[in-house]
């Protein structure tokens, strides 16, 4: 018996989990929900994305009814006809209220932050999901209800429009009449070239959705204070150890109410901070500060960096073992004042040990850049946000870490790094190095100033000859 290749498709809400058990009961049939990798509404242009799906699916699962469910294949009818003229494709269709409503109670038991797919550039309060948002149209709308409804008006029109094209490949089933009635699962299986004398019925098939990575805990639902512990997920990515002084600033703020993820055996850090990061945005959380293990603060510190209220914010700490700050000014910037006397200002690139990142930042960097999804078939998914880059600079190039490719990406999107320089922040190598370590031998200060030579574009190293206020 060779390979039949089927796909249902449908708004969402609409029955396809119970097709799919449904051929599921037939003989031979490999038939999948929402199979990994998910496609996103936009189709590229230079990749034939359903010609290799169906490859993939013959190679893996063999002879037999193969296929996949899944809204996300509306756009990709046309290639899918092209590449296999004898596909069968399953529409179905519930009346559009029915679908608006069991949507809206979907995504509001099952997220707990508002999730608006069909907005793109949602309201303050709501967001997108890093997996789901790219596989739905998004429009000029701000209330969802009224995104739902144009989305199921347009896809209810392209599905007449395909089956007038291709009345022998694809045809719409009403969801109540299929699943509940003889008849209509009979009318389903012929069309998917099932043989009558082959055809398993299941009386009211109803098959259920589950959640994906049940073991790992989603974020609470928090409270109407914007500073709200509950919102913010403290990620601490390391190798090896936490230093203990990093570890008693953690342990409090877990007291606090935090939720603290200490992930470590990321041996390449940019991987790391993609996973931990996509793994947040996908728990619900609206929020993230980056706290590296090597670095000592005072709790206060994370509220304190919350409370400004700014997409991006952190505090600068020394690099180990040289006279340099973890971080770049802004070009024509002399000096940076530290401590008591210190501020909000603006820097170039900030390195990630004490980094505070709101969503909006991770999912507008995703949507302008159209950064892709990647692992979904390991059950791993994560976003680049944090992939390295080649920079260009004046007349050669510049390899940007994790934490500075990040920080340019965030810069191309808009959004500004700002550095509240009164933060005191240690990084802990042979000693714990401080503000002071960038620019002057091992005195300690209340107030800072680093000054920086003029003509540096790309400033990072400090003079030596940095003036010290108001001895601690």
């Amino acid at each position: 018996m060779n390979s039949r290749i089927v796909l249902i498709l449908g708004t969402g809400r609409c029955g396809l989990t119970s097709v799919v058990q449904l051929l599921n009961r037939q003989p031979r049939a490999k038939v999948s929900m929402e199979n990994a990798p998910l496609l996103p509404w936009k189709v590229p242009t230079q990749r034939h994305l359903i010609a290799a799906r169906f490859e993939r699916f013959r190679r893996e699962r063999g002879t037999g009814l193969l296929g996949d469910a899944g809204s996300f294949y509306l756009p990709y009818v046309e290639e899918a006809v092209r590449v296999n003229p004898d596909v069968r494709i399953i529409a179905l269709r519930r009346p559009k209220e029915e679908v608006v409503a069991s949507f809206n109670r979907f995504l509001d038991e099952w997220n707990p932050l508002p999730i608006h797919h069909w907005c793109a550039d949602p309201l303050p309060g709501s967001f997108h999901d890093p997996l789901w948002t790219r596989c739905f149209p998004q429009y000029e709308l701000t209330d969802r209800t009224q995104g739902l409804r144009r989305y199921v008006d347009e896809y209810d029109r392209r599905l007449l429009e395909l089956g007038s094209q291709f009345p022998t490949n694809l045809r719409t089933f009403d969801m109540k009449e299929t699943l509940n009635t003889e008849a209509g699962q009979r009318a389903l299986l012929e069309f998917a070239d099932v043989p009558s004398a082959d055809q398993v019925l299941v009386p009211n098939v109803r098959g259920t959705r589950t959640r994906g990575n049940p073991d790992r805990p989603f974020a609470r639902k928090a409270g109407n204070h914007p500073l709200d512990p509950a919102r913010c997920a403290v990620l601490v990515p390391y190798l090896g150890f936490i230093h203990p002084p990093c570890e008693n600033g953690l342990r409090e703020l877990e007291k606090r109410g935090y939720p603290v993820r200490r992930v470590g055996g990321f041996s390449a850090i940019d991987q790391g901070r993609n996973q931990m990061a996509t793994d947040a945005l996908l728990d619900g959380f609206e929020e993230t500060m980056w706290i590296d293990s090597d670095v000592e603060f005072h709790p206060d510190a994370v509220d304190q960096l919350r409370a400004q209220g700014l997409p991006i914010s952190c505090g600068i700490y020394a690099q180990k073992g040289r006279k340099a700050l973890a971080c770049h000014v802004m070009p024509g910037s002399s000096k940076l004042v530290f401590g008591r006397n210190g501020g909000l200002q603006e820097v170039l690139y900030a390195g990630a040990g004490f980094l505070h990142v709101r969503r909006t930042v991770y999912q507008t960097i995703q949507s302008k850049l159209d950064l892709p999804v990647m692992n979904e078939r390991f059950a791993s998914a994560m976003v680049p946000w944090f992939q390295s880059l080649r920079f260009e600079i004046d007349d050669g190039y510049w390899y940007q870490a994790e934490d500075y490719a990040f920080c340019q990406r965030a810069r191309e999107c808009g959004f500004h790094i700002m550095a509240d320089t009164s933060i005191r922040l240690w990084h802990h190598g042979s000693y714990g190095y401080g503000w002071e370590d960038s620019g002057m031998d091992r005195e300690r200060v209340g107030t800072f100033s680093l000054y920086f030579p003029s003509g540096k574009s790309h400033p990072m190293e400090g003079q030596s000859g940095s003036e010290s206020e108001s001895r601690s």
